[in-house]
């Protein structure tokens, strides 16, 4: 029995639903850690879960997706359970009718934010590198191997001037791919919140166009979806730093791409070869374009 069968297996016999096996849909099963199912009117969804940190992700979730539900920005979450070493949770099903815009998803992440702004955070990580900050990098940067990660990473450190922070903080999504903003007849949704943790707006926003924003096929375009992601998001929230060229963005941009490419490197002890490294190196090159002007002869404005 392959793995997806196994973990199909273990969910079918804990949730609460009884659906036949031959209903169950695998959405994603490339990650190791995880498995996704369609079984019809609700998504199933197992992920490996190491025993020390499942309360705490079980609490955070339920209370995202009940701060978020209710305002349709995230889907319902109707069930979740902890069956060591696993989270198994089944939650509504949201129906994909077309990519949302860039100024609907900004104006999305800017609702999750107001929503979560009073939600107790009872979940986050000890640092790993992707939760790191400017200092720390200065002394994993020079032992990078990587000539590419390398030299784009020290450009990035040196525009990062401007970290004030915001406030409040709150639960971020930290993950805002492409494939977790959903646009249904009723609106726009953020999934997959597995990554949540505490943290200050602007770098949700930075890591969000670097995870959405490098998919497209220019300089030009990627700095016009960043205009218009950031025009949705002050719809919502009139956050002066939340446009292209501030001081604030700028740092935080070129924090995301450390994040990224610098903790991925130490992560996969120098091993590039997996699946999701063109998307990083992707997400490294778009802060390097936006941070660093010589890259890039796109003016921010």
């Amino acid at each position: 029995m392959d793995y997806n069968n196994q973990l199909l297996n273990i969910a079918s016999q804990n949730i609460i639903y009884d659906v036949p096996l031959s209903k169950w849909k695998l959405l994603k099963g490339l990650d190791p850690n995880n498995c996704i199912w369609d079984i019809g009117c609700s998504i199933v969804k197992i992920s490996y879960m190491d025993d020390f940190y499942a309360e705490m992700h079980i609490e955070a979730l339920s209370n995202i997706h009940s701060a978020l539900a209710p305002i349709g920005v995230a889907p319902k979450l109707d069930w979740i359970a902890h069956k060591s070493p696993y989270i198994i949770s089944v939650y509504e099903k949201i129906e994909f009718k077309e990519e949302p815009s860039a100024f609907e998803s900004g104006e999305a992440l800017a609702k999750a934010h107001i929503a979560l702004e009073y939600i107790p955070i009872r979940k986050s990580f000890p640092w790993d590198g992707f939760y790191g900050e400017p200092d720390e990098f200065r002394f994993l940067i020079p032992l990078i191997k990587d000539v590419n990660i390398h030299s784009k990473s020290k450009l990035l450190l040196d525009t990062i001037t401007c970290r004030p922070h915001t406030n409040p903080v709150h639960y971020i999504h930290r993950d805002l791919n492409p494939g977790n903003i959903i646009k249904s007849d009723s609106g726009v949704y953020i999934i997959d919140w597995d990554m949540t943790h505490g943290g200050h707006r602007e770098d949700d926003v930075a890591m969000s166009l670097c995870c959405l924003a490098n998919i497209t096929n220019s300089n030009f375009e990627a700095l016009s979806f960043c205009r218009e992601f950031l025009n949705g998001y002050r719809k919502q929230i009139n956050a002066d730093w939340a446009i292209i060229d501030s001081p604030v963005m700028i740092s935080s941009i070129a924090l995301a791409g450390l994040r990224q490419a610098v903790s991925g490197w130490f992560s996969d002890k120098g091993n590039m070869s997996a699946h999701y490294w063109p998307n990083i190196l992707n997400r490294l090159d778009f802060a390097v374009n936006v941070c660093v002007p010589s890259f890039s002869s796109m003016p921010l404005s």
